[in-house]
């Protein structure tokens, strides 16, 4: 029931104890403090506390955040609790010696609980965050936090019943004792329990500076102007920091007037501790869940706002006992079990870099100046009853503005998120262009001359890129006095703008007697505009003696050049491919491919059947430089043979082709692409899919239908399909992901009776592929949940094959958070790594399975139209010798429309048999 395993026990019922021991401490100290504290130092003074304790976690959540790089996770749990034990046992020893410290002893006691109230849970949910993997985690944490509503159940309990036995300072020892228990009780155990935490102590200089505490504040600053969900996140944050305080101020003065002896006031926070905790935990067990289900996380955001100014509005129109003791419930029961949930899950919707530096500074930072700001407020308010009503009521009508409008940013947020992947990338055409301020400008150029190579190319790159017309003029004024050797690896490697410095440029470098430069400035000024002067310059290459100045030349004077220069050009062209001489034929391709004209395509055609990969990979060049339109019905043919080439490359060339062709005809080359047995191929596949064929929805579902479709673009259709918010899209995908599920137990369930009734090293090739089939669609689950289809979740994948058992477990707790929680919730048995009987059996009670006898399973798979699996059965039957099956063989050898390897893996299987003696008859 509890879903704990054997071998978990000793570690859960540790670690409840500690916890039960810790919030029993907690609860109890904090409702003596508040006992104390209304009752002799008066509630006039909790504003100057609320400013304390707020200044004073700041330096103490910096020092966590430092301690737990840098300590063992039983060091700082231990060194806390003996700090902490120090304090309670002199504040309480200080309260007790004499009447006249009491008061002063109320302060201390007051400040050092509420500062284990803040420590204590930030060290407890590290020490947890780090002891279970995510699989454990999502089992047993939940489990062991139920340790807090027993401690502070119990806690309650015991305080009403010693208030009503002994004086308030005397249960104070109790307390204290019972503090120091708990963490002597987790020294004692935590050597047996408490695992090591792992985690990289060491950081390079650059890294250090990165993460100082300034850095990330000022991010913090920059990001709330760039950002409405994080400024609205941060404002709700203060808002509720600025309601809770008032709620305390106010609940406690009531209290305080109700409640005549410290006594009374001690039996109350008893009972009522129990009954807010447990409405607490039934409210978030029963009703949170429901209402995020049925109104979605921003909507359940404005209830406990609203709820919260129901509350203030009832102690501004009563200031009496019930009003008091709703607000006491709204500001403790419903803000752990409605709002901090709800809150927390917001922060799904920012990136994942920014989520942890708004997180720390939000709360550690934030939050606390939001509680000095709240208590100077009241410190001003005074004994002003009427400021002290209206604060709070403006307050949390701010806050239901606020969380109001937020709903649309958190909406834009997640929009944004599921669109930044990075097929995306290739559909957010020409960045903008950055703004180089002047200083950095002249600092570039001055380093232009004495900078090497590698940065050189950089520095040009960048002032290409983002500078204006005057800066590249200097630029190119700066690169005419370079060597002709750093001119010529600058021409290699930089595409310079078209623009008539940098055609001055070229035209000197044309003069150059290094015909290697020569030659990379005729490719540079390929692209310019015809003109006189060009076409001058360039057909005095048609006569040089350099063949490759004048196959430049020519493709150059085919595109520019007047008649007579093209005539010349075309002479030079049909001579090099006209030759046998391979060497000849690829400069001509060559040639065609710098021409940029598409007429010549059909000069090409010859080429792309040819034996010589090398031909077929240049024509195959050419042809994606010339091809623009791919109208007619070559066009398609030669892509298509292209795309099924053996070269990846070429393969590649066709997609590149396809790229540019939106019409709906080449949607099944691309199709094609995605079973490319190169994963660049794949990929690129993929993001021509998104950009043209997103919406073909019928053809998309045709693929995943297919039984000659691969896994591959069965996992690409899939997360395409899965981002689509078309509903009968949806339900589809939802039925074929069950179908999809169910093959997998199946696959799962037959390799369960396979290794049960079959020796070893006779089953090891059936059961090895079965393995795979069901890792396959695994993988095609992964991708109708993850429809991002981003680096992440290609990384989420891998890291499932991981051995590294904490890798799987963090894999699988992103995947639940990433779509449909029933598909998830399904294959977790896969994923988990749990033993092939467990896994069976979850097959037969989730999807009421049967097991198959053995000889049904191999008879399917001889009868298969899958070769592979057709070949392992072969050889398990052969192996295993099951006689019942072996007259099949026969009949198989006999199929002449069966596959080449299937009839070789028979005729071995059958004369194995006879080898051994076995007849081939039916027995």
């Amino acid at each position: 029931m509890l879903n704990i395993r054997p071998g978990e026990w000793r570690e859960t019922g540790f670690f409840w104890f500690f916890t039960f021991m810790c919030w029993f401490s907690l609860a109890l100290g904090d409702s003596i403090s508040d006992t104390l504290f209304i009752k002799r130092a008066g509630v006039e003074n909790l504003p100057l506390m609320f400013i304390f304790c707020s200044l004073a976690a700041i330096p103490v959540s910096l020092l966590l955040a430092v301690l737990q790089g840098r300590v063992a996770k039983r060091k700082l749990t231990a060194g806390a609790g003996l700090a902490s034990a120090v304090a309670v046992f002199a504040a309480v020893h200080y309260i007790s010696n004499s009447d006249s410290g009491s008061v002063v002893g109320c302060y201390v006691l007051y400040f050092v609980t509420n500062l284990l109230v803040f420590v204590v849970p930030v060290i407890l949910s590290v020490l947890l965050g780090t002891q279970f993997n995510a699989l454990k985690a999502k089992r047993l944490v939940p489990i062991v936090f139920t340790g807090v509503i027993a401690g502070r159940v119990v806690a309650g309990g015991t305080l009403s019943y010693l208030a009503l036995r002994y004086p308030v300072p005397s249960i104070l020892w109790f307390w204290a004792v019972m503090h120091a228990l708990a963490f002597v009780f987790f020294f004692i155990g935590s050597s047996s329990y408490v695992k090591p935490q792992i985690q990289s102590f060491f950081q390079r200089p650059g890294e250090q500076k990165q993460t100082r505490f300034f850095d990330r504040l000022r991010n913090f600053v920059r990001t709330l102007t760039e950002s409405q969900l994080v400024l609205f996140l941060v404002i709700s944050a203060v808002m509720a920091n600025f309601s809770f305080y008032f709620a305390e101020f106010q609940s406690a003065s009531i209290l305080n007037a109700h409640f005549a002896s410290e006594n009374d006031l001690a039996l109350f926070y008893g009972w009522f501790t129990i009954g807010a905790s447990l409405l607490a935990f039934l409210f978030q067990a029963f009703i949170t869940g429901g209402l995020i289900h049925r109104l979605g996380i921003s909507n359940t955001n404005v209830i406990y706002p609203i709820l919260a100014l129901t509350a203030f509005l009832g102690t501004t129109f009563s200031y009496t006992l019930v009003p008091g003791v709703w607000l006491k419930f709204v500001q403790i029961g419903l803000l752990t079990a409605l709002f901090q949930p709800v809150s927390n899950l917001f922060y799904n919707a920012l990136p994942p870099r920014e989520k942890a530096r708004i997180i720390t500074v939000s709360e550690g930072v934030v939050q606390p100046l939001g509680t000095v700001v709240t208590g100077l407020l009241l410190y001003h308010a005074g004994t002003s009853t009427d400021l002290i009503r209206f604060f709070p009521l403006a307050a949390a009508a701010v806050w239901i503005a606020v969380t109001v409008l937020m709903r649309k940013p958190y909406r834009d947020s997640l929009l944004k998120l599921l669109r930044s992947s990075s097929l995306d990338f290739f559909n957010k055409g020409d960045l903008q262009k950055l703004n180089l301020d002047r200083n950095t400008f002249n600092l570039m150029l001055g380093h232009l001359d004495s900078a090497d190579e590698e940065a050189s190319v950089l520095i040009v790159q960048l002032i290409v890129s983002n500078c204006d017309r005057g800066s590249r003029e200097q630029m190119m004024r700066k690169l005419s006095g370079f060597s002709e050797e750093r001119k010529e690896e600058l021409l290699r490697q930089v595409v310079l703008p078209v623009d008539h410095f940098t055609a001055e440029f070229l035209f000197a470098c044309l003069d150059s007697s290094n015909l290697e430069l020569q030659y990379q400035a005729l490719k540079a000024i390929s692209i310019f505009p015809s003109s006189p002067r060009l076409r001058q310059r360039v057909t005095t290459f048609i006569a040089s003696d350099s063949e490759r100045l004048r196959c430049i030349a020519s493709a150059i004077l085919v595109r520019i050049g007047d008649l007579d220069q093209m005539m010349r050009s075309l002479e030079i062209i049909q001579g090099f491919i006209s030759t046998s001489d391979h060497a000849s034929i690829l400069k001509g391709i060559e040639i065609i491919g710098y021409t940029g004209d598409e007429r010549f395509w059909v000069n090409l055609r010859p080429f792309f059947a040819s034996a010589d990969v090398k031909i077929r990979l240049a024509a195959a060049q050419a042809f994606e430089k010339i091809l623009s339109n791919g109208e007619t019905d070559e066009h398609y043919e030669i892509i298509g043979r292209l795309i099924k080439d053996d070269l990846r490359e070429i393969r590649y060339l066709a997609l590149k082709m396809l790229a540019r062709l939106t019409e709906p005809k080449w949607f099944y080359h691309v199709i094609e692409g995605l079973s490319d047995s190169s994963p660049r191929n794949r990929k690129y596949a993929e993001e021509i899919l998104i950009a043209h064929y997103n919406d073909k929805f019928s053809d998309l579902i045709m693929v995943l239908e297919s039984s000659e479709a691969t896994l591959y673009a069965k996992a690409a259709v899939g997360g395409i399909l899965a981002a689509s918010q078309d509903g009968s899209v949806r339900d589809y995908l939802h039925q074929f992901g069950k179908r999809v599920i169910q093959q997998l137990y199946e696959y799962k369930l037959e390799e369960y009776v396979i290794t049960r009734d079959t020796a070893s090293e006779s089953s090891v090739y059936l059961r090895m592929l079965l393995r795979e089939r069901a890792w396959s669609l695994t993988r095609l689950i992964v991708c109708l949940i993850a429809p991002e289809q981003n680096r992440e979740a290609r990384d989420l994948f891998k890291s499932l094959y991981s051995s590294n058992d904490e890798l799987v477990s963090n894999a699988v707790e992103v995947l639940q958070n990433m779509g449909e929680r029933q598909l998830v919730y399904h294959i977790i048995p896969v994923l988990e790594n749990i033993s092939l009987d467990n896994v069976v059996s979850y097959a037969m009670k989730a999807f009421s399975m049967r097991e198959k006898d053995l000889r049904i399973i191999l008879g399917k798979y001889l009868n298969s139209s899958d070769s592979e699996l057709k070949e392992a059965a072969i050889h398990t039957v052969c192996m295993s010798e099951i006689r019942d099956l072996i007259p099949v063989l026969k009949k198989i050898e006999a199929d002449t429309s069966a596959s080449a390897s299937v009839l070789s893996t028979c005729r071995w299987a059958t004369e194995s048999l006879k080898a051994r003696g076995i007849t081939m008859q039916y027995q």
